[in-house]
């Protein structure tokens, strides 16, 4: 790729070789505003270089605040290398961020800028004492996780690529949560205020940047106003985005978007850069720019539908299936493209499209320890994190709650808009996993979960089984090169897996061969909003393979408080592969007693993810369509769990003849067996609302066909009523009309799960209520509990906490 010409009008009169000042493409016209801050730039530059003798002279004066200077003889040889030092900086300091940023010096190449603070004036003799924070490349307001392949208008399009938003990141306005992009010669630092910078609740810095040759020359001696600045009060806030833009598509969708900094003192930032582990982006490695580049701001967008409704709207987050960074023949090129950010909207909610730069899984990668710059290819990168073991940070999952949290948190645009009852999360493939994952571990922000070909276990991506014809130098006919392409992947974000459960048995062609011969597992990390993450804190430590295994977390989990799953998987797909990653979820689903619906087909490759066929969340707002049809299921409101009679589980595995099948609670009348079961609910009141209160829970039941059914119910999604393992609890069944049919008594197992077995449920529907005791007119029917099981401590939080009251962002 060459260079664009550098724009007209923008050089300095001495200057004389400008074609080389950015060997990557991506520095060009979408940053360029001609005549803007040039004269300044240039001026800058002319003054600085008349200031040096006179910063000589005025170095070897004593000065009354020193008595001692450094000797001349020490000055003079540094003068002639000294280069020009930045304009026109500014810091400003916007909820929570310190935004410094500066003019660079276009009569260099190659070169760095260092950032400094201090609470004195920064000069040549302060310098010592000030605190260093970072030093980055030039083009440091390049926007490196906002490329995509070019679609139209580029001679090559597997090496071009585009900005999906802006070429730069955006810069606060002051007015609201607005930001315009940096100019194309603005470099920039977005630094996280924390706890220890602040004296006595809030606190004032200077800040100063010095500019650094790429032989490592930094000039030390020269400051003034034009490098130098003081930010007004800064405190500790919890950072909000930066809205970039703001715009009505064709269609009157109205789109948001908007642009997180992650916080330089915990963040990654190597990962998402440009680096050989990824050839992110196509670009020039050989640039210094380029190769010490560093990516800290993430865009999403929130769409909002042309004619909303009177009052909030569900919130919905859709999480995008494995995207790849490059287009080459053997690897997979897909991306999110700039006009396609509307499609598949059509239903009246708010949707958050995050993207997983580098697709991290939806969890994160290795720690700031890790530099993934420095590697020459994935197979180093995993070989090397084996031996230096760097932890994995959640920083993925972590940054995807942050944008949940702060549009239930706005004051202003989205105040009144949300309805944090109603948040769902949904996602394919990749993003399917994702969907379980948040599913599992926070059932106290999402009403229900949605997932279609979800990986499910990352130690079994790749089938030995599966066929493989490599010939094709696309693996279309190669799904067992698909899957060691995953799996490679997987583990350039979090190391080789351990010992005894490599993947890695199966190379995938032009790849190194890896079986983690050190054994070594790398342990995570896990962060987030404040009071979102603090009951799976203790899980610290924890293997990321066994962590990312749902499979795994769900059967120690079985009491556990899990959002409704909604699953679907095809066993016939030939990337996300049915024998390890389909089957075995859905009997744990069932024999963890959970509120959950699926689908298995085994005609269709790899599923149209946005093929809904009733499955909940359903965005038709069509009653009988799913238990949580039009997304009016809420978070507060019990909910049953619905387990099939044991003498007929036997027909779901194996998938019977081609077709379409559901399970457990799926409510589309006249598909499958016959077995769906829809209740009474606040948002579809058929029957009485739900009682869940500490000494009594009743719920209405019907099957959706009218057919009489045996099933084994358990309350799920409990509010108010307690349930204590090895209690006994008195259970009845009566029809609709009040009638009794059935009671009986029961124990609660270990886990704190109620189920009572073998209930017979007509389409005329029955009420099912328990309380604590016995009633002397039932039998006794009391089982010893079985044994004890770990189970994850998810907290309750008030309904409301997020809207009203929002707990504090880690970020």
């Amino acid at each position: 790729m060459q260079p664009p010409p550098f724009p007209e009008g923008r050089s300095c009169p001495e200057r004389t070789d400008l074609a080389p000042i950015r060997s990557a493409n991506l520095i060009s016209f979408f940053r360029a505003e001609p005549g803007k801050g040039h004269a300044l730039d240039c001026l800058g530059t002319r003054l600085q270089s008349w200031l040096a003798p006179l910063a000589l002279i005025l170095l070897l004066i004593p000065s009354v605040a020193s008595a001692q200077q450094a000797p001349v003889e020490h000055l003079t040889p540094v003068l002639p290398l000294l280069p020009g030092q930045p304009t026109e900086v500014t810091a400003e300091c916007f909820s929570g961020q310190v935004f410094i940023t500066w003019r660079e010096n276009l009569a260099l190449k190659g070169e760095s800028y260092r950032v400094y603070r201090s609470t004195k004036r920064i000069t040549a003799r302060t310098l010592g004492g000030a605190q260093f924070l970072y030093e980055v490349p030039e083009g440091s307001s390049t926007f490196w996780s906002e490329y995509v392949p070019c679609g139209t208008g580029c001679a090559d399009s597997a090496d071009t690529w585009e900005p999906r938003f802006s070429a730069t990141m955006p810069i606060p306005t002051g007015a609201a949560d607005q930001g315009v992009p940096a100019a194309f010669d603005q470099g920039m630092l977005v630094w996280t205020v924390g706890p220890e910078d602040i004296i006595g609740g809030a606190f004032q810095y200077y800040y100063a940047v010095t500019t650094v040759t790429a032989s490592g020359d930094e000039n030390r001696l020269l400051f003034s106003g034009l490098n130098r600045a003081r930010t007004q009060l800064e405190t500790v806030d919890a950072p909000r985005p930066i809205k970039l833009k703001e715009s009505v598509t064709g269609s009157g969708v109205i789109q948001h978007v908007y642009v997180q900094y992650m916080d330089l003192r915990t963040w990654n930032p190597t990962l998402q850069a440009p680096n050989a582990v990824h050839q992110d982006y196509g670009q020039d490695l050989s640039d210094p720019s380029i190769a010490n580049a560093i990516s800290y701001a993430f865009s999403y967008v929130v769409l909002e539908p042309p004619s909303a409704p009177a009052g909030p709207l569900p919130v919905i987050l859709k999480l995008h299936h494995y995207l790849r960074d490059i287009v080459s023949g053997k690897k997979f090129s897909s991306a999110v493209s700039n006009n396609q950010v509307e499609s598949y909207f059509d239903y009246p909610a708010i949707e958050i499209r995050p993207i997983d730069v580098g697709s991290t899984w939806w969890f994160g990668f290795a720690d700031k320890s890790f530099d993934y710059r420095t590697y020459p290819d994935r197979c180093a990168a995993i070989d090397d994190m084996a031996i230096s073991k760097p932890a994995i940070r959640n920083y993925t999952e972590a940054r995807v709650l942050r944008m949940l949290y702060d549009i239930g948190r706005d004051t202003d645009y989205w105040a009144g808009r949300i309805d944090t009852e109603r948040t769902y999360v949904v996602g394919h493939s990749m993003g399917g996993g994702g969907s379980l994952a948040m599913a599992i571990r926070f059932p106290e922000i999402f009403a229900a979960a949605y997932a279609t070909a979800p990986v499910t276990n990352f130690y079994r991506l790749v089938d030995a089984d599966a066929p493989c014809d490599f010939s094709d130098p696309n693996f279309i006919n190669c799904p067992r090169g698909l899957q060691a392409e995953l799996a490679f992947d997987v583990a350039a974000k979090w190391g080789p897996p351990g010992a005894g459960s490599d993947p890695f048995q199966h190379v995938y062609p032009g790849e190194c061969e890896f079986n983690n011969p050190r054994e070594h597992e790398q342990p995570i990390v896990i962060d987030g909003p404040v009071g979102w993450t603090t009951h799976l804190q203790e899980y610290d430590g924890a293997h990321v393979y066994d962590w990312q295994d749902h499979f795994r977390n769900i059967r120690l989990n079985p009491a556990g408080s899990i959002a409704p799953i909604n699953v679907r998987h095809s066993s016939s797909d030939p990337i996300v592969n049915w024998k390890f990653q389909g089957r075995p979820l859905y009997s744990r689903l069932d024999n963890a007693n959970l509120a959950w619906s699926g689908l298995v087909d085994d005609f269709i490759s790899h599923l149209n993810p946005y093929w809904f066929l009733g499955l909940s969340p359903n965005y038709a707002d069509i009653p009988n369509q799913g238990p949580f049809f039009g997304l009016t299921a809420v978070l507060s409101e019990t909910i049953p769990s619905f387990k099939l009679n044991s003498d007929r589980g036997g027909w779901i595995f194996p998938v019977p003849a081609p077709g379409i099948y559901f399970y457990n609670a799926q409510l589309v009348a006249g598909i499958g067996l016959g077995d769906a079961f829809e209740w009474s609910s606040s948002w579809f009141p058929w029957d009485k609302s739900p009682v869940d209160k500490p000494k009594q829970w009743s719920m209405s039941v019907r099957t959706v066909d009218g057919s009489p059914q045996i099933v084994e119910i358990s309350p799920r999604r409990l509010q108010a009523f307690r349930v204590y393992p090895g209690q006994v609890y008195n259970w009845t069944s009566a029809q609709i009309d009040g009638k009794k049919v059935e009671c009986g008594c029961v124990m609660a197992d270990a886990r704190g799960v109620i189920s009572i077995p073998d209930l017979l449920i007509s389409g005329a529907g029955r009420r099912i209520t328990i309380r604590p005791g016995i009633d002397p007119n039932c039998l006794p029917c009391i089982e010893e509990p079985g044994p004890k099981l770990p189970t994850f401590p998810h907290p309750k939080f008030p309904n409301e906490a997020v809207l009203t009251q929002p707990i504090q962002p880690l970020f």
